[in-house]
This record gives C-alpha cells, structure tokens and sequence, in this order.
C-alpha cells in the first residue's frame, strides 16, 4: 500500500519475465530495521527515482518503490510527535515509520509535521517525506570533533575545528 516502508523478503522470490530471481518485497515491523529498500509510492506519480518491476508478472503484484525523492510515509507517534527536518525510521508497527531518536538505519527525512494527540495510537497518518535511506547518528553519539591542525609531509595545515552537526546521515 502507499506509504509502507518495505524491506526485502529472503523468504519469497518472484521470477521476472527474464528469468531473473528477486526477493519479494515486504513491510519491516522491526524498529530501526538495517534492510530498508525504500517506501511504496503510487505508479501513476512514479518518477526517475522510483523502481517498477517493469519485467514482473501482474500476478506477483509489482508495487512502485520510491528510491530516493518525495513521497508520502506512513507515520505513528511511536517515538514522540514529528517535526518537520525529523529523521524517519521503521517501528514495530508494519510498514509504519517513527521519529528516529537513536543511532540506526533511517528512510529519510519528515517534510510535515504530525503533532503529538493528532493520531490515535496504534495507528498512523501520512506524511510528505524525502526518501534518503542511510545509516544517521545523533551529535553526540558517535561523532567527535576534527582535529584543529593536521600534518601533511612535515607541513602543518591550520584549519578551524570543525564542530558536530545536529544529526548527521552517512
């Protein structure tokens, strides 16, 4: 469906029409699941950063993912109220993302606020999102500080120090 983060089943494959053998696709009910693909998104709005299954068979019900761009998520309130700039992650409801609040595999970024009260839990609304799957860390976590100077073959290079931003996507 729309807005479900989807990661690959190694328990269900679907042969192509060129013979090839892929892993079916599956909502994660895991938070902070390290194998995101990406998010369902809707084939009539599908664009350059989207994959089809253009060689699949109906019958294996081939759904448009989002790779990377904008496209609506499902959110809850899991982990808090969401804020625009908020990183996303998988949660423990499937197909369903959260607000990230610790270090792991996130789907993007929140483009829209959900304010706390606004979704009854147990249950999500969706929100407009940039898909950008990676791995981030909030500052502090993991992150240290660069150094003031470095050595370059017995030359000293002067540079400021480089402070941590807020979050950081790797």
């Amino acid at each position: 469906e729309e807005g479900d983060i989807v990661v690959a089943n190694a328990n269900s494959h679907v042969i192509t029409n060129d013979g090839d053998k892929l892993s079916q696709v599956a909502r994660t009910a895991t938070p902070y699941d390290p194998n995101i693909i990406g998010i369902v998104s809707i084939a009539s709005r599908a664009g350059d950063f989207n994959s089809i299954g253009y060689n699949i068979g109906d019958t294996d019900n081939p759904k448009p993912l989002a790779l990377n761009g904008r496209v609506k998520v499902k959110v809850s309130l899991e982990n808090g109220p969401i804020a625009v700039g908020d990183k996303l992650t998988t949660s423990t409801n499937p197909g369903v993302a959260m607000k990230a609040t610790e270090s792991g595999m996130i789907v993007g970024m929140a483009l829209e606020d959900l304010p706390a009260g606004s979704v009854a839990s147990g249950s999500y609304a969706k929100v407009m999102s940039f898909v950008q799957v990676g791995y981030w860390a909030p500052s502090g976590s993991a992150l240290t500080a660069a150094p003031t100077s470095t050595t370059l073959q017995g030359s000293t290079l002067e540079s400021a120090t480089t402070s941590t931003a807020s979050s950081s996507t790797i």
